[in-house]
């Protein structure tokens, strides 16, 4: 029962740094022209790591809604990203007209890889929280 808390508590704290990085790069349009990062691929990977955090589905027509750019380049990119092998579409149990979305298992693994080596590089010598944070993705990923 302790571990499965200290799971869910990672994941929670995953979930909270990951919106902030999430709401920064909403925020980049303040400072920058929008079509200066139309590209919704990685924005569309981050909004379903999140999902995944906060155990919560996607539908598929919810993806790229804050980018910038149309939604038949949005499904252009999910196509892509499909094939080559960073997430999966299929219909949703609970509604069959509506697609829900998931990263795969390599989607997953490097989402976690990346966020672990992003706070890392954000770590300051002699340990702190994000040090304490790290360890308890890592348990989390060890049990999953």
């Amino acid at each position: 029962m302790a571990e499965q808390n200290q799971r869910a508590f990672a994941q929670a704290d995953a979930a909270e740094l990951l919106s902030g990085i999430i709401r920064g790069r909403h925020r980049r349009s303040t400072f920058f022209s929008a079509e200066l990062f139309a590209d919704p691929a990685w924005d569309i990977l981050l909004d379903l790591f999140l999902a995944e955090l906060q155990q919560r589905t996607v539908a598929v027509r919810e993806l790229g809604r804050s980018s910038t750019v149309p939604s038949t380049i949005v499904n252009r990119w999910l196509d892509k990203l499909e094939k080559d092998g960073w997430l999966g579409r299929k219909p949703d149990p609970s509604n069959p007209d509506r697609r829900v979305a998931a990263l795969s298992a390599a989607g997953r693994s490097a989402m976690q890889a990346w966020l672990g080596e992003w706070i890392e590089s954000r770590a300051t010598p002699g340990g702190n929280r994000v040090s304490e944070l790290l360890e308890r993705i890592a348990l989390g990923r060890r049990e999953a």
